[in-house]
């Protein structure tokens, strides 16, 4: 029977959200805050093949819908959304999960959706059951609407259920969850693609979230693999870190959560199921104090920071004597399933990536206790391991030879790991002097290789893979920000990450009956994109600044070339002085030039620039670039043009200098070469950058039109790539 119903005068919601084609696999849930009903997951809900919804692992009948040719699709944790716009006829399937193993839903335009397959239903009292096992699944229909219930043979007062079900009030209910998905914190100046990923990825780590149970006490994750609810805790941390940029509450619920499961011995387990028993003895990834300190570090809760201290304090005692049971003074692996990279495990191995971890999480500590000022008793316990794994570093795990912490010990033979684990201690402190630049070259130099750590391979990935190396990537980006404080090298991983996502969703989309993504390659693809957002972007755009500036000062064209030429007058009397003693040190020059561009204070900037560009040539590109930045901003691109020809030549795919450099020829009306670097620019960021690309795009065009730029051009340094290299 067809059914039709008067055509809905307001848009349809679904069109706000993101759409793709049918996901073969995804799930339907309630969420953490709905009432559940069973407590095992043979009930689960999840899509099978095209048009079809199953129940459980084991069940034989499947709920069919109605499908069309080129329907949309809205794939929410708790429901589906289904509509096809053809000229002035719309078809709509709505459904969401109200119980556990129960469907609500609305049709528009369609067929009734059906029990299949059809030699096992039973219809009596205008309901269509199958029976399978000692369970079934029951449909009923009532004008557009149809609720279709999974539960046991014997579930007393069906009939009653059912009329319950139906005195819901449909749109308000379908209504109200969908609000909450439109005002959902989507990452600025992504592309459509990215941006329907992202919530892809959302619903998927919010369907995996679920409600305090007997045994898991607090709000946890049912991250596995397999039909057994667990919790995975090496998974769940990695949801911590993509939840706590955005929905903090979660996040600190779950760590909690984690912390609940610690034993009397300290122990945390990697992996429980509901039942309470530990389904893996293998120690979790030494990182719980590192999440800890990114989740307590976005409000430092002083109630919530002493309730977890001790605990922290009691697990990190108890992976320091798992990793050193016999308190030999060396960590070493205990099983293959502990090291971030299981290929290279062997008995009694010894391997500068669990050092730097273990002294990573005393550090996180020790930060965690900074905050309280009683709490820094706790510390004296770890000052002999904190020394011993220091002393380890520099003295066992050091290649002299390299310059990395490529030597491994295993029974006492001594070996060589190049690669990822090798530069994993960037991300301490305690770094070896001189280590922090040697291995920052040769990163950009490309003589670091292995699949995870090459440039190219970040961008190949298929997000249905369970097996990637998400943690050691996430690891990996957390050591690069600590010795890369321009973040340029980051910014090369996280923007080629995210060309990757853009390549799997596009692929994805020309699929039918794709394959879901997991929980751990969506819970990266969310901090990946946090990460660029809080890095690469710029809330309160410098540009703003200078132009208001400028315009409280009243200042126009010609004054502006009078303070350019004052000012590089006054630099220059200033810096022949200057460099007539001793340079001062690196460092301090560059915090020094810094903190005065931040603050505008030019004259400054460009002092301490130039002294670097004297003498330390190869440690100025960041100087060159302010140069440009501040000759550009006082009409002089000729001096712009001179400060980015050798960034170019160095690193000839960074977006700042390539578009700063196409604007220079603009200005200089050199109107072929602007235009290649127009084209370039637009052609590889076009995805990454999309709202940049538009400006430059429209620039590109005045050029073809040999026209100037426009007058509000520099509305580019609003963007954070042209202050980055």
């Amino acid at each position: 029977m067809k059914i039709g119903v008067k055509k809905r005068s307001d848009q349809n919601p679904a069109q706000s959200l993101s759409h793709q084609q049918w996901i073969e696999g995804w799930k339907l849930g309630i969420g953490p805050a709905a009432h559940r009903t069973h407590p095992d997951s043979s009930y689960g809900i999840y899509l099978a093949e095209n048009g079809l919804i199953g129940y459980g692992e084991k069940e034989k009948g499947a709920l069919s819908l109605d499908m069309e040719l080129n329907d949309r699709i809205v794939h929410l944790f708790d429901g589906l959304i289904i509509y096809n716009e053809k000229k002035r006829r719309r078809s709509t399937i709505e459904l969401i999960v109200i119980e556990d193993g129960i469907l609500y839903g609305k049709i528009i335009n369609r067929n009734n959706p059906k029990l299949i397959p059809a030699e096992m239903v039973n219809t009596s009292h205008q309901m269509f059951q199958i029976e399978s096992f000692d369970r079934q699944t029951v449909l009923q229909q009532r004008d557009c609407y149809f609720c279709c219930i999974h539960t046991h043979l014997d579930h007393p007062n069906l009939s009653e259920k059912f009329d319950h079900i139906f005195d819901i009030d449909f749109e308000v209910e379908l209504e109200n969850r969908l609000v909450s998905r439109v005002q959902q914190r989507v990452p600025a100046s992504q592309s459509k693609d990215q941006n329907e990923l992202h919530f892809l990825c959302i619903e998927l780590m919010q369907g995996s979230l679920q409600p305090s149970s007997e045994r898991i006490q607090g709000l946890w994750s049912n991250n596995r693999t397999t039909h057994n609810e667990a919790v995975d805790v090496n998974t769940t941390l990695i949801q911590i870190l993509a939840w706590a940029p955005s929905e903090l509450e979660i996040a600190e619920s779950l760590l909690t959560t984690i912390l609940r499961l610690q034993t009397s011995s300290g122990s945390i387990p990697s992996a429980i199921d509901t039942k309470g028993l530990i389904i893996d003895l293998a120690a979790p990834k030494p990182i719980i104090c590192m999440v800890a300190e990114e989740v307590l570090s976005k409000r430092k809760d002083p109630d919530l920071i002493a309730t977890m201290l001790p605990k922290l304090a009691r697990y990190l005692s108890w992976i320091l004597s798992h990793f050193d049971p016999t308190r030999r003074g060396i960590h070493r692996w205990r099983n293959q399933s502990e090291p971030l990279e299981k290929d290279i495990y062997e008995t009694e191995l010894a391997t500068a990536d669990l050092s730097a971890l273990l002294l990573n999480e005393i550090e996180s500590l020790e930060r965690i206790a900074s905050w309280q000022q009683q709490s820094t008793s706790l510390l004296k316990q770890f000052y002999d391991d904190k020394t011993r794994i220091i002393s380890n570093l520099e003295n066992l795990f050091w290649n002299e030879s390299k310059k990395d912490y490529s030597i491994a010990w295993a029974r006492e033979k001594k070996y060589v790991l190049d690669g990822y684990g090798a530069l994993l201690p960037m991300m301490c402190k305690s770094l070896k002097k001189g280590a922090k630049e040697v291995m920052i070259e040769r990163l950009q130099q490309g003589e670091l290789t292995g699949k995870t750590l090459h440039h190219t391979s970040w961008r190949e990935i298929d997000l249905s893979n369970d097996e990637l190396p998400i943690l050691q990537k996430i690891l990996f980006i957390k050591a690069l920000a600590h010795v890369d404080p321009g973040n340029s090298i980051v910014y090369d991983y996280l923007r080629l990450s995210m060309s990757g996502f853009i390549d799997f969703y596009i692929a994805k989309q020309k699929q039918v009956n794709q394959k879901s993504i997991t929980l751990a390659n969506a819970a990266y693809v969310m901090l990946v994109n946090y990460q660029y957002d809080q890095h690469y972007q710029i809330a309160n755009p410098l540009i703003n600044s200078i132009v208001r500036s400028l315009k409280r000062a009243k200042i126009d064209r010609v004054d502006l070339s009078i303070f350019a030429s004052v000012a590089i007058l006054l630099i220059g009397v200033r810096t022949f002085y200057a460099l007539q003693e001793s340079p001062q040190p690196l460092s301090i020059l560059q915090t020094e030039m810094h903190i005065a561009y931040n603050e505008l204070d030019f004259l400054t900037t460009i002092e301490t620039a130039t002294q670097i560009m004297e003498h330390y040539p190869e440690e100025a590109s960041r100087a060159r670039l302010y140069q440009a930045n501040i000759a550009l901003q006082f009409d002089n691109p000729e001096v712009a043009l001179q400060m980015l020809t050798p960034l170019r030549e160095r690193f000839p795919d960074s977006p700042g200098p390539m578009l700063l450099e196409a604007i220079s020829l603009h200005q200089l009306q050199r109107f072929e070469d602007a235009s290649q670097c127009y084209f370039e620019f637009c052609y590889l960021f076009d995805e990454i950058f999309p709202k940049i690309v538009e400006d430059a795009k429209f620039f590109h065009f005045l050029l073809q039109e040999q026209l100037a730029l426009p007058n509000n051009w520099r509305v580019i340094y609003g963007h954070r790539i042209c202050h980055e290299i």
